[in-house]
């Protein structure tokens, strides 16, 4: 698409139009937009400015986001934010390495002192004190989707939270301070699904063209996690971590109810990129690590005798049948919705993080174990992969 207007570009059409694209969105008073040239950008700037009398600005920062482009990569962050923020929630804490929480950690929900009790003033500050800096926390994690999870996890207790609840939203946001490693996009030329399609993590090549993974694993309560990652352009442009709202009587229940809801993110993006003149010619990869949920994706002989899950299963099955999905399965150290749904230990995470966030060069390779269950995800990176990938993400 892009090649075809760049041949074209120069023309206009018989009502003196530029040829070309552009895409534009519009939040409350802000309206960023993309374009296929110069003279497309400057045709619609001038009409806007003359019909509504506005002003514009290069595509710099958007609603807090900061966006640095180059010919060939888009990077967007918010360094400033989370300046602002240290300075707000975190002047005088100590400072340490604030690796990502660890699993070890127990979250509750707090016990405020009795009324009258001369503490309650201050417990009731803090409260106030950790909603704030989890909100502001949900909104830097769309520029920053490594922290995701452990956000998800703290905004569990958001409306009674206690003080082990502000001290994981300070240790995520002392660690987003000191390693903030933002998401960038390009690398390629075209965005259209390659065909056949390169698999994740495949050494040398990478997959340019939209493609999903999707995962469950059972949280502290009844519930699962449902996580989720799109990408696109080589980088993450969508990341889902959330608890699920109903119980679920197993491990498949779970994985089908995630990869159900993933699905409902592959449509209406892939809808946005039939608009945008990128077609969605073959069904969307959605990779998950487990048999029996593309077994289910794909049949729908394969689903327990059960309404429930046949009725979550169906939304699957019928993306497959009208060719919006190619459910796949991968194993699970390959599966790069992983740390949306678990903690991981930082070597598997900072493999995960390499792919999703398009750094430079080959993600590390796992490391092959021989056992019954196949390859470990607590052992993925050799001793020396480890070294070189923290000195080139200057940790």
């Amino acid at each position: 698409m892009l090649a075809a207007c760049a041949k074209v570009e120069k023309g206009n059409d018989k009502h003196g139009r530029p040829n070309g694209w552009a895409v534009l969105a519009v939040h409350v008073d802000d309206c960023p937009g993309i374009a296929s040239s110069e003279r497309m950008i400057n045709y619609i700037k001038a009409g806007i400015e003359t019909q509504y009398k506005v002003t514009h600005a290069p595509w710099k920062k958007v609603l807090g986001f900061k966006f640095e482009c180059t010919d060939t990569t888009v990077t967007m962050s918010a360094e400033h934010t989370i300046e602002v923020m240290y300075k707000t929630f975190l002047q005088g804490q100590l400072k340490y390495d604030a690796r990502m929480p660890g699993r070890d950690i127990k979250l509750t929900n707090g016990e405020a002192p009795a009324a009258g009790d001369p503490r309650l003033t201050a417990y009731l500050e803090m409260q106030s004190e950790t909603r704030s800096l989890l909100g502001l926390l949900l909104w830097v994690s769309l520029a920053y989707p490594q922290i995701s999870y452990q956000v998800n996890r703290a905004c569990g207790f958001m409306s009674n939270p206690s003080h082990e609840v502000n001290a994981y939203a300070k240790h995520i946001a002392m660690h987003l301070h000191q390693y903030p490693t933002p998401v960038t996009w390009g690398g390629a030329t075209s965005l259209e699904l390659s065909q056949p399609t390169v698999t994740p993590f495949t050494d040398g090549a990478k997959e340019f063209g939209l493609h999903f993974a999707a995962d469950a694993s059972p949280d502290d309560a009844a519930r699962g996690i449902t996580g989720g990652v799109g990408m696109l352009g080589g980088g993450a442009v969508l990341t889902v971590s959330t608890r699920q709202h109903l119980a679920t009587p197993d491990m498949h229940a779970n994985e089908v109810l995630a990869a159900g809801t993933i699905m409902h993110k592959v449509v209406p993006l892939r809808g946005f990129l039939t608009e945008a003149r990128i077609p969605q010619e073959h069904g969307t990869p959605l990779y998950i690590d487990s048999a029996s949920t593309v077994f289910v994706a794909q049949s729908r002989g394969a689903v327990k005798k059960s309404a429930w899950i046949r009725r979550r299963s169906e939304v699957l099955t019928e993306a497959f049948d009208m060719g919006e999905c190619d459910p796949r399965k991968i194993e699970e150290f390959n599966n790069f919705s992983d740390p949306q749904t678990k903690y991981l230990v930082y070597r598997v995470w900072a493999r995960h993080l390499h792919y999703t966030h398009n750094l430079p060069g080959d993600p590390p390779p796992p490391v092959e174990k021989t056992t019954k269950k196949g390859p470990s995800t607590s052992g993925v990176l050799v001793n020396m992969t480890k070294k070189n990938l923290l000195l080139a993400m200057g940790l």
